[in-house]
């Protein structure tokens, strides 16, 4: 039976093969995880949902056929309807049944008719679609719950405030049954400009009139004095701002004697709203829409183009060497970089085109309603000229380029994932030829790249028995006293032919490939040794930092891992931190913790990594056995005063202090960024400004030295 850690999808029909099928095709093609359970009656469907029910399961999704013994599939999705109507419905049939479709769309909230016999590929779309707006609906309601009782919050403060004070914060009009004004308070005066002679109410209609006046819609303002507004209304003012009103009874011994309407300036929350709705789509450092959007306008444009036989096309942009640029200039200087270069390829597109910036140094384009796919070579070189140019950044001068690799909806992939992977594909072909150009997609070159990751993979395989495997360390620092308490261990891997490769370039595979398991148990006892070491010629106190992998972490056998590396290398368990990524700690959190738990019986000590970048809030911080939280570079390259980053950062160390969690800034580069992260009360920092990742040759001599490393604020408390 379905558990409550993934979905579950509820199949109905009364043909087993059908059944069989659909169980088949779903898990075959839907990218997250679901159960799939089957009912081959409406009676069984029904006895199903309610087991399910019972055991809290997720049930988001109903598939049902139309024709059936007994119940039918519209009349089942209408008795599901009223039982559930969050759950997405979507109704199977053969047949032309006019009057049981409309039964279906008006009685169930049909979200999709399919016909039978249906395409596999239309089925599955289909329902990733429907799991996409369930997941984006939750998301949505669960952020609205959060303002709303943010909102709950401060009207509760503001009741406390009322409580001491003879009036209230908002502004407030009293009119007495023939709808004249009777009475305003200073908010409201304030809150509407209003003239002194017209707060005076000698001229009730002059105080209506003023009112409209500063409406963007004067007839938006409803002043009826003999019903209530229970639910508030948003106006907008002329001047941008947006009130929020309501209207209340005013009772005298029983009567309604007039109304008391209130007023509030709900402008920032608005602002708030609308902020959270822009920034779950959009790229912060950009502006440009984001992964999330572009996967969704990339859907869309493919189901449009399969119903009017159009192309789509489908790019990806890699800037050449940015890493070098990033790593020679600083990020500060890498990310108006990638700024300048988003608004110069913006300026590139067509209406109707899409640009995202997908990560890092790449960006997606989307082209949609393409005349002939030769149009979309035109733009590739579009793009490229675009970029041709120096980029001025300060007093120096940079010239930049890029690789693009292109794929056409139908000829190169008939969905979004298909028609992104093979465009990836050409883009590697680009790399691999020079950089600098772009190139459509080729099956057969496809062929030829995936036999060169296959024999990266066998590379691999054997690295750490070939001695190719190095570990670097890289300090971590109390910026107080410039103490070196930590080091975080980080692998490199120096291939034969290749040299020395970086983790984002076979972590990946590694992970893919299942190796990353044995992988991980070799970085981790290796660093336990080398730690060990240290802790042998007198540097006992260091603490030795170590990254799980999530396939690390959830196929492989990590507390035996652990147990091994700590009994081969001596170091005690209370010098070891592990590290897990937020994304890693939410994905199942009640086998998470029950790990982290057995961790931390251990004596080991438990980091949350690059915080800040996922979904968790604050208040996971309370449920997580964690004894560090790593701020995300990503906030602390926008440290300054009076930023959303500064706020974030500030609550995050308030929490930290309360639950008596350590909080480590990474990614800090310069000593202004360190000193405005202790003015926030953060003093633990990683990052260049201490020292890059060395091997352990390279660091031995600080280490038993004691590391002179700069403190920013000695002695500061």
């Amino acid at each position: 039976m379905a558990g409550d850690s993934v979905p579950t999808i509820v199949c109905v029909d009364d043909d087993t093969l059908i059944l069989r099928s659909l169980r088949e095709q779903l898990l075959r093609g839907l990218d997250t995880a679901c159960d799939i359970e089957l009912a081959s009656s409406a009676e069984e469907a029904l006895a199903l949902i309610d087991e399910l029910d019972a055991e809290g399961a997720d049930v988001p999704l109903i598939i049902s056929d139309q024709v059936m013994p007994g119940q039918h599939g519209a009349d089942l999705l209408a008795e599901i309807h009223r039982r559930r109507p969050s759950t997405l419905k979507i109704l199977l049939t053969g047949q032309a049944d006019v009057a049981a479709i409309g039964t279906a769309v008006n009685e169930a909230n049909l979200y999709r008719l399919i016909g039978k016999p249906w395409q596999e590929q239309d089925l599955v779309l289909t329902v990733r679609e429907a799991l996409r707006r369930v997941s984006q609906e939750r998301e949505l309601a669960r952020r609205t719950a959060e303002l709303e009782e943010a909102n709950r919050e401060l009207e509760r403060s503001m009741q406390l405030l009322n409580a001491t004070m003879d009036a209230t914060l908002d502004g407030l009009l009293v009119l007495d049954r023939q709808g004249q004004p009777t009475r305003v308070n200073r908010q409201f005066i304030e809150l509407w400009t209003i003239p002194e002679p017209v707060a005076r109410l000698e001229a009730a209609q002059a105080l209506v009139s003023h009112l409209r006046t500063q409406l963007a819609d004067p007839t938006a303002l409803q002043l009826d004095p003999k019903s209530d507004i229970e639910e508030p209304s948003l106006l907008e003012l002329r001047d941008g701002r947006a009130v929020e009103y309501r209207s209340r009874a005013q009772r005298l011994d029983g009567d309604r004697v007039g109304s008391v309407f209130s007023f509030r300036d709900v402008t920032e929350r608005e602002r708030t709203i609308e902020r959270i709705r822009f920034e779950a789509l959009h790229d912060p450092l950009s502006g440009l829409p984001n992964r999330n959007q572009f996967d969704g306008a990339l859907a869309r444009a493919i189901e449009s183009a399969s119903r009017s036989n159009a192309a789509v096309a489908v790019m990806f942009v890699d800037l050449d060497h940015f890493k070098r640029i990033n790593d020679e200039l600083g990020h500060d200087a890498g990310d108006r970089l990638l700024q300048v270069v988003a608004r110069r390829l913006d300026t590139c597109l067509r209406d109707g085109d899409l640009i995202a910036r997908w990560g890092g140094d790449e960006f997606t384009v989307l082209l949609p309603r393409l005349p002939q796919t030769e149009e979309a070579e035109v733009i590739a070189r579009r793009l490229l000229k675009a970029l041709a140019p120096p980029i001025q950044l300060g007093e120096l001068s940079v010239r930049i380029s890029a690789s693009i690799g292109m794929a056409t909806f139908p000829q190169d992939g008939q969905d979004s994932q298909t028609l992104l992977r093979h465009a990836d594909s050409a883009l590697y072909e680009v790399k691999a030829g020079g950089r600098n150009g772009y190139r459509s997609y080729c099956a057969a070159h496809d062929a030829h790249f995936a036999a060169s990751g296959l024999a990266l993979e066998s590379d691999l395989h054997g690295a750490a028995k070939r001695g190719e495997l190095r570990l670097h360390y890289q300090p971590q620092v109390d910026s107080r006293t410039g103490t070196l308490f930590a080091v975080e261990a980080l692998v490199r891997w120096n291939h034969p032919r290749r040299g020395l490769l970086g983790p984002a370039h076979f972590i990946p595979l590694a992970e893919q490939s299942g190796i990353i398991v044995d992988l991980g148990e070799w970085v981790l006892k290796s660093a336990c040794m080398q730690v060990a070491h240290w802790h042998a010629q007198g540097f006992d106190q260091l603490r030795l930092a170590v990254n799980l992998s999530a396939v690390q972490f959830e196929q492989g056998d990590l507390l035996a891992s652990v147990d091994a590396a700590l009994a081969a290398s001596g170091l005690p368990p209370s010098h070891l931190e592990l590290e897990i990524t937020e994304a890693l700690a939410l994905r199942n959190l009640g086998a998470t913790v029950r790990i982290l738990e057995a961790l931390r019986a251990r004596g080991i000590s438990i980091a949350l990594d690059d915080f800040g970048t996922g979904h968790a809030s604050l208040s996971y911080l309370r449920d997580l056995p964690c004894n560090t939280v790593k701020i995300d570079r990503s906030f602390v390259r926008e440290i300054a005063p009076a930023t959303r980053e500064a706020a974030i950062v500030s609550a995050l160390v308030t929490l930290g202090e309360r639950l008596g969690i350590r909080i480590l800034a990474e990614g800090v580069e310069s000593r202004p960024t360190a000193e405005h992260l202790q003015q926030l009360g953060c003093w633990l920092m990683q990052g260049y400004l201490y020292g890059r990742p060395v091997d352990a040759a390279s660091l031995t001599p600080k280490v038993l030295d004691g590391l002179e490393l700069p403190a920013v604020c000695h002695g500061a408390a």
